[in-house]
């Protein structure tokens, strides 16, 4: 089952598709042909194409299996079309080949795959091309990184790959060095970013390598330069990332700041918030490590206000309050207390959210704080043995993280002995905390559990494992997986039995109740006769053929048949009252508790043995429930795939699990109508469900029928208590909404079938749903393809729809935007809207390119609506001028939401009229609309009522982004007669004299409550005005917008 729609439309179909598929019917048909040239150049773009839907998988953060897959047909292709590059003539051809393959295995982190492939090149290029310079160069930079990529990976990295990648990237740049002086490379922009990309490498391998830093300094300054040169911010942005993190090792934290705020700014320029978010952080923990709270504090606000993801960003920022908050509690504990393990405690605290944020260094200083508490400690109890060996785990691996790269072999002479010295010492180093811990486990198998025991070991031999392997030491890596095979082959044979598995002298195991049968298979039944003893009492009885009962299953919703064979004479009605749930959860997933038996209208009695009781080979038997045991929403959804044969999804049994009782989201998982079936029989008799999100799948007609209609299996109401049901964004069309006006409850009260193709449907919609569901408070139908389709099928509201409507008192919001009606289909709409009484709220944005005439006496008709929204749609004059009517004698509308409708200086004076004269408006947004010198005249023919004492209705106006350039004296009495005025993107105030001006006069009305504009007034000088001000100042807050540095925002107290 697809997880993501990547198609418009909805099929579930990964990025470039459609491309290889054409590609690959190309490739077959050559093939067949006979055409091998040609088809090998179609199976190396279809290589090449298949590596770039990795990368877009890869963007997309799409399984890995499934990018996994991409690149090894990649590769199968590469291999195909370099069978047919046998020629000479073709060695370039087969280099491009190679350069593909060499990129995949890379990316499938084969890196000795790559290395031989990469060797295979250079014999090419040897044999053929030698002196290519530019050949040369590719071979170099592939080489390169290969041993850089291996190096940046903790799982297969080996110490000398930075090393060897310095050795590439060196010759790689003598070869492009070539290539600039003879001039002969084709591009030379690519030419310039290569060079770029060469001395960024090198400036980054030099600080892996703890190597000349000085010069590594100067490599990664030039890069850049050169990145800024050709406007390249990606690559100038990570060559001050890598700049910052070289300054930071080095403890220069000034410096790092520096750069990471170099960074922050390329990625605002770039409108990179993920980034950004990134960069803020960075700037954070550098600040925390220079011991500056507060200023961490700030840029926890600035990642708090710019992330969209609230999620996200407290993920971010909790981290940072952990180390502000352990360090807190660490320092006032150490201050006050007296025992060596609590002091111990603290600092492994410490060390804990020090590596969390990355702080390595000052998380090494809190565990050796740590072991210094410990080796003070006078007795070795278990406590401070668990203490020593955390210790030093999180030592070790705080070491391999920190850990350097050593090559003796490309060493002269008289530096190998020092290099050799540094190489043991450095392996040292990183084996001595797992040495150690090693040892503690050895002293304390006394005290620990042995399974426990093991799991540990095994943690520590992993870890020496893979430095001896990153050291190229063979026999000290087949010594410890000696060891591991050793621990590994004794795991699990000193399991101790559960308890669990005897059972009480208090209980018969032997009668299971329901819940305990339920979690088992169906018992075989065996027709296979028992030898009866001859001396046995009276109730042994010797077996006969299988009988079979019939039982009918009685609730108080509905009734189930099912037979139940028996064949043991000694089975009593308690067996078949514990049998019958079993079944019913096998067949049904339904786990019914049984309150008794009866036959013939007569009551069972539970201890009565069944052959007593029936003589025919077909009883019948009522059982009637009590209730029915809860299950779990997993549980029932694996049972129903059991039952139906279908795989089980994994990611839909985590959400199940994960969801509460009463709230159900399967948001985006791609399912389709052969996926629905399990869901249906498993949500279907939940009588907990309110609120069931289905949106971002692929489920259509037939799918909504599975999911909603009742049958034989679920004869009663499906869900009967679902409140909020979310189908936005699948497939269904007209007759899903047939079905849907059948099968919900009454007590519906938001419904969301947007960017649904329902066509015509949506129309017959409208009056039936608001008749069906009374309490109906919110139908959302944007992009739902209402277009000349919907007027030929609607119908007109029958006279007993309309007593039924006109009792409706919920108040409705009714969502319609992104439809692109015509005029007439829109004409209809509301007059179809008139028929219902409680229209509170009507949204649509977008219903049209240009509203032509606004139906001003229809949507009179909508008496009761209190906010419309019809912005992002162009109005013509005709249509603002039947608006302003409708203005004028609505008495119940409050919010109007005209941005982006074309309003311009022709129609101002005519709006502002309208507005003026409305009883009833509070709040209009005319945000985008360039009405520009007019909107001084239309304000202060709105505020003219106020000059004349008489209150302006109207209380929240805004005209962001109008085009407004006014004197400063006439926003200042704008200001008194709104209580909420936004214009940002106009005008600018310039001085405190201005806004000192402009907020005294807030000052002397009560009504004005807020202003909102830009200001290029700094800080410090709004400062002034609270010094030179204090009774204006204590009257408002002033505060600068946390993102946008211009706007400011100014609020009464």
């Amino acid at each position: 089952m697809g997880k993501v729609t990547y198609a418009i439309g909805f099929k579930n179909e990964l990025p470039f598709e459609a491309e290889i598929k054409q590609q690959r019917r190309v490739y077959n048909s050559l093939k067949i042909k006979g055409n091998y040239l040609k088809a090998a150049e179609t199976a190396r773009q279809l290589a090449e194409t298949l590596l770039d839907q990795s990368d877009e998988l890869a963007a997309l953060e799409e399984d890995l299996e499934i990018q996994k897959k991409s690149l090894t047909k990649a590769l199968d292709y590469c291999n195909e079309a370099a069978c047919f590059y046998d020629s000479p003539d073709q060695y370039k051809e087969l280099l491009s080949v190679k350069y593909i393959s060499i990129k995949c295995l890379q990316k499938l982190q084969k890196y000795p795959e790559a290395l031989r492939s990469c060797q295979q090149q250079e014999s090419l290029v040897q044999k053929f091309r030698s002196d290519d310079h530019i050949v040369r160069q590719e071979l170099f930079k592939n080489f390169a990184d290969i041993y850089f990529n291996r190096g940046a990976d903790e799982t297969f990295c080996i110490v000398d790959d930075f090393q060897n990648a310095k050795q590439y990237y060196q010759l790689e740049r003598e070869a492009l060095l070539a290539i600039q002086e003879k001039a002969n490379y084709e591009d030379t922009e690519e030419l310039k970013d290569l060079v770029r990309a060469n001395i960024f490498n090198l400036g980054v391998v030099e600080c892996k390598i703890y190597g000349d830093l000085e010069l590594a300094d100067k490599l990664l300054r030039e890069a850049i330069e050169q990145a800024r040169l050709l406007m390249d911010l990606d690559s100038e942005r990570n060559a001050w990332w890598e700049l910052g993190n070289m300054y930071k090792m080095q403890d220069k934290f000034e410096k790092a700041l520096e750069c990471q705020f170099h960074e922050l700014k390329l990625a605002q320029l770039d409108n990179s918030q993920a980034t950004e978010l990134l960069c803020l952080y960075d700037i954070a923990v550098t600040y925390l490590e220079m011991g500056k709270d507060e200023k961490s504090l700030e840029i926890e606000n600035d990642i708090e206000a710019l992330a969209n993801d609230q999620t996200y960003a407290t993920e971010l920022i909790e981290q940072l309050e952990a180390v502000r908050t352990t360090t807190r509690q660490a320092q006032h504990a150490l201050a006050v207390t007296s025992g060596n393990i609590n002091s111990a405690h603290q600092y492994m605290s410490l060390a804990k959210v020090y590596e969390q944020v990355s702080m390595y260094a000052k998380a090494i200083k809190a565990l050796s704080d740590c072991m210094s508490c410990l080796k003070q400690q006078q007795t070795n109890d278990l406590i401070t043995l668990k203490l020593k060996f955390e210790c030093n785990l999180i030592r070790g691996d705080l070491l391999w993280k920190m850990k350097k790269s050593v090559c003796i072999q490309t060493l002269p002479r008289y530096e190998i002995q020092d290099a050799y010295s540094q190489f043991f010492q450095s392996l040292s180093e990183l084996v001595e905390p797992f040495l150690t811990a090693w040892a503690l486990l050895e002293n304390a198998s006394a005290m620990e559990e042995a399974d426990e025991l093991r799991n540990k070991k095994l943690k520590i031999v992993k870890n020496l494992l893979r430095i001896h392997d990153y050291y190229c030491m063979p026999e000290e890596c087949l010594k410890w997986q000696s060891e591991y095979q050793d621990i590994a082959r004794m795991q699990g044979t000193s399991k101790r039995p559960s308890t669990e598995s005897f059972s009480s002298d208090e209980e018969d195991s032997s009668l299971e109740q329901p819940s305990k049968i339920a979690r088992h298979s169906l018992p075989e039944i065996s027709n296979v006769t028992e030898n009866s003893n001859d001396h046995a009492g009276p109730s042994i009885i010797k077996s006969h053929k299988s009988k079979v009962i019939e039982v009918r299953v009685i609730s108080v919703t509905h009734e189930r048949k099912l037979l139940v064979p028996w064949s043991d004479n000694n089975n009593t009605v308690q067996w078949l009252m514990d049998e019958v749930p079993n079944r019913c959860w096998i067949l049904f997933g339904e786990l019914p508790r049984i309150s008794h038996m009866e036959s013939r209208g007569a009551r069972l009695f539970p201890g009565d043995v069944l052959s007593h009781i029936f003589s025919d080979n077909l009883a019948n038997v009522s059982a009637f429930v009590e209730d029915y045991e809860p299950r779990s929403f997993s549980d029932l959804y694996v049972n129903a795939c059991q039952r139906h044969g279908s795989p089980c999804d994994e990611d839909i049994i985590k959400l199940l699990t994960t969801s509460k009782p009463s709230s159900i989201s399967l948001f985006g998982l791609g399912l389709s109508a052969s996926d629905v079936k399990p869901l249906a029989d498993t949500l279907s008799f939940s009588e907990t469900i309110k609120h069931l999100d289905l949106s971002g799948n692929s489920i259509d007609d037939t799918g909504i029928r599975t999911l909603f209609s009742a049958d034989d299996d679920r004869p009663n109401r499906i869900m009967p208590n679902l409140e909020n049901l979310n189908l936005a964004c699948n497939n269904i069309g007209a007759e899903s909404v047939k079905i849907l006006l059948i099968a919900l409850p009454t007590c519906m009260q938001e419904l969301d079938l947007s960017h649904n193709p329902i066509g015509y449907g949506a129309v017959q919609l409208l009056p039936a749903l608001a008749t069906r569901f009374p309490m109906l408070a919110k139908l959302s139908l944007e992009n739902c393809d209402l277009d000349d389709m919907a007027i030929m099928h609607s119908s007109v509201v029958d006279n007993a729809s309309s007593v039924e409507l006109s009792a409706r008192r919920s108040g409705l919001i009714i969502s319609l935007g992104d439809n692109c009606m015509k005029q007439h289909t829109l004409e209809s709409f509301l007059a179809l809207l008139g028929q219902i009484p409680d229209v509170r709220q009507l949204s649509m944005p977008r219903i049209s390119k240009q509203i032509v005439t606004f139906p001003g006496n229809l949507l009179c008709n909508i008496k009761n609506v209190q906010t419309l929204d019809i912005s992002n749609t162009k109005l013509h004059d005709s249509a603002i001028s039947s608006l302003c009517e409708v203005l004028n004698a609505s008495q119940c509308l409050i919010t109007l939401d005209l941005a982006y409708c074309g309003i311009n200086s022709s129609h101002m004076n005519a709006v502002s009229q309208a507005l003026k004269n409305s009883s009833s408006i509070k709040e209009v947004n005319l945000t985008g609309n360039k009405i520009e010198g007019t909107a001084i005249t239309g304000m202060k023919n709105m505020t003219h009522s106020s000059y004349e004492e008489e209150p302006l209705f109207l209380e929240r106006l805004r005209m962001s982004d109008c085009g407004i350039e006014a004197e400063i004296y006439d926003l200042a009495l704008w200001t008194q007669h709104f209580a909420h005025l936004i214009l940002t993107h106009n005008m600018v105030i310039s001085s405190t004299v201005e806004l000192e001006y402009i907020l005294n006069a807030m000052s002397e009305q009560h009504r004005a409550k807020q202003l909102i504009i830009d200001a290029s007034v700094k800080d410090v000088h709004i400062e002034r005005i609270a010094e030179t001000r204090p009774d204006l100042w204590s009257l408002f807050n002033v505060q600068r917008h946390p993102i946008r540095k211009t706007q400011v925002t100014a609020v009464r107290l």
